[in-house]
């Protein structure tokens, strides 16, 4: 267990920083990755309402519950980033997105959930040692994509009113090349 907890670190860490180098920012892979608790709240949730134990297979769907929460979380903050880079305001950019990529991101996450539920449902005892690990990324992808649509728009927006604000308490100096030269003015 303590393996499997040290090494969900490291490949979380892994992700933090292969996002910031895809996102060029340390902040937009923090909003991506917030809603992985949200994931593992979901599993959690599942295994009360079910009635099961906690189990180490069960740790095993959080992660990977992990791994489709991070991909639907991408999937928006790529989608707003380019909005961004056609010119679109920070909300426009979130209200444009949100509404567009609203579909793929539910259609992705029920159709998870409604995939796994026979497996859930399963009563043979081969099946037994699974159902920990579909509860947990069922409920878990479930849970944390209903935040995805709600948290990284609302995160997203409040970077973008801190970044405004950093930028008109400190504005940058203007900076001029005279004849090869850089001066600051």
């Amino acid at each position: 267990m303590n393996s499997l907890m040290r090494n969900s670190m490291f490949a979380m860490l892994a992700i933090f920083f292969l996002l910031a180098v895809a996102f060029r920012s340390y902040s937009q892979p923090l909003i991506i990755m917030t809603a992985i608790p949200f994931g593992y709240l979901g599993a959690i949730v599942g295994h009360l309402l079910l009635g099961l134990d906690l189990s180490m297979y069960s740790i095993l769907g959080i992660v990977a519950a992990a791994g489709v929460v991070i991909n639907d979380n991408l999937v928006l903050m790529d989608y707003i980033n380019k909005l961004r880079d056609q010119g679109y305001t920070a909300i426009k950019a979130v209200e444009k997105a949100a509404e567009e990529r609203f579909r793929p991101i539910f259609l992705t996450s029920f159709t998870t959930f409604v995939g796994l539920l026979p497996l859930m449902a399963e009563t043979s005892v081969q099946a037994q040692f699974l159902i920990p690990t579909v509860v947990s990324l069922a409920f878990g992808v479930l849970f944390a994509s209903t935040v995805t649509l709600l948290l990284v728009p609302i995160l997203y927006l409040m970077l973008a009113d801190f970044q405004e604000w950093a930028s008109r308490l400190m504005p940058r100096k203007a900076s001029v090349s005279v004849s090869g030269h850089d001066v600051t003015a």
